[in-house]
């Protein structure tokens, strides 16, 4: 009885034991989640916690861009001269024989010369005089839409390109003057061959992709600040990156409280130089200040040298005497409002003439029913 009373009490109390060690032990992470018992606990939110407030972002800085060109490609075509020995007064932009080719006004100025002969020299020709000593020069025309002392907008219409004069084939004979002086005309022109004139919106941000600026252009860049609060511009500087040697430093001004103008020069040499300039500006908003920038790239034509046969038509035509005119200047005339010219595709730039072109016979100017401006301005 006593050995039966024994043995009943040790189990009894190995059944206290075991249920005593079940309740002090701590529950374990499940295994799937593979974490240790203080991680799981501690992962758990505490009770009787408010949900954090998520801060509000800073309103967002729009930046617009707006560039513009002194002076325009006032017709497109492979150039088939550069300025330089054996075309030291200008370019030659070949045109298509299968259709009438619209020259414009590269730049406003006023109409000093309209007119010429059909046999020699530059043929049918305008010059325009422009602001700062600058003028230009449009040859071999077949027709001409502009009277001396009109007064023209870039992109207007001057007349239509031909062969009259001098020329080896249908062609626009550009020339730019300083003073008297004839220079390269890729120094002035955009480095993208392109009839486009007047101001354009570039789309997309310069924070990301850089905007294209031209020899002789305005870019102007515009923040617009979203949300309340009066912003202003407390300070700006633009620099080049890496090297910048032989590129016009731009001029940097203030054009309104939100708005920064850069104005480039036209480029030393048309050498096909590439240079990024980095434009700052810190905005201020109440009492805090933040600092926003934009990429420009500037740019330039290339002047190529003019090959052999080039060099010596022109020294052929400086050998020979110029003959008499046998057609006076011809009759000026304004054109009729009508439909616009419809241009064709533009010529990749390259050199050389179109091949299997023939030359089409010059004669007299006849009118033209097409409007003073380009189209699509």
């Amino acid at each position: 009885m006593r050995y039966r009373l024994g043995v009943f009490c040790g189990a009894a109390l190995a059944v206290a034991v075991l249920l005593l060690l079940r309740t002090d032990r701590a529950p374990s992470a499940p295994a799937d989640e593979g974490l240790p018992a203080d991680a799981a606990t501690a992962a758990l939110p505490p009770k009787d916690t408010a949900p954090e407030l998520a801060v509000p972002e800073a309103p967002s800085i729009a930046i617009a861009v707006t560039r513009e060109s002194t002076f325009a490609w006032p017709a497109t075509g492979i150039l088939t001269s550069y300025f330089g020995l054996g075309h030291p007064t200008g370019i030659d932009i070949s045109l298509d024989w299968g259709e009438e080719s619209p020259i414009f006004a590269s730049a406003a100025g006023r109409v000093s010369f309209a007119g010429g002969n059909a046999c020699c020299s530059y043929g049918y020709h305008v010059v325009l005089e422009h602001e700062g000593g600058l003028s230009t020069l449009y040859g071999h025309l077949s027709e001409i839409a502009v009277q001396e002392g009109q007064e023209v907008r870039q992109g207007d219409l001057l007349g239509l390109g031909g062969d009259s004069g001098a020329a080896d084939g249908k062609h626009l004979h550009f020339e730019v003057q300083v003073d008297g002086v004839a220079v390269d005309p890729l120094r002035f022109l955009p480095a993208q061959q392109e009839v486009r004139f007047g101001p354009r919106t570039d789309p997309g941000d310069c924070r990301d992709r850089a905007i294209r600026a031209d020899p002789a252009s305005t870019v102007r860049v515009e923040f617009k600040p979203a949300g309340p609060g009066e912003a202003r511009i407390v300070a700006a500087s633009i620099a080049p990156e890496g090297a910048g040697a032989g590129a016009p430093f731009p001029e940097l001004v203030e054009a309104g409280p939100l708005a920064l103008q850069v104005r480039f020069e036209r480029a030393a040499t048309a050498s096909g130089q590439a240079v990024r300039f980095r434009l700052e500006a810190t905005i201020a908003r109440g009492e805090t200040q933040e600092t926003f920038f934009c990429w420009l790239d500037f740019r330039t034509m290339r002047t190529l040298p003019n090959s052999d046969a080039t060099i010596a038509r022109y020294r052929a035509r400086q050998q020979t005497p110029t003959p008499v005119p046998p057609t006076p200047t011809p009759t000026m005339w304004r054109p009729s409002p009508t439909a616009p010219p419809q241009r064709g595709t533009p010529v990749p730039l390259g050199g050389g003439s179109a091949p299997g072109a023939q030359p089409a016979q010059s004669g007299g100017p006849r009118p033209l029913a097409s409007p003073t401006r380009a189209a699509g301005r």
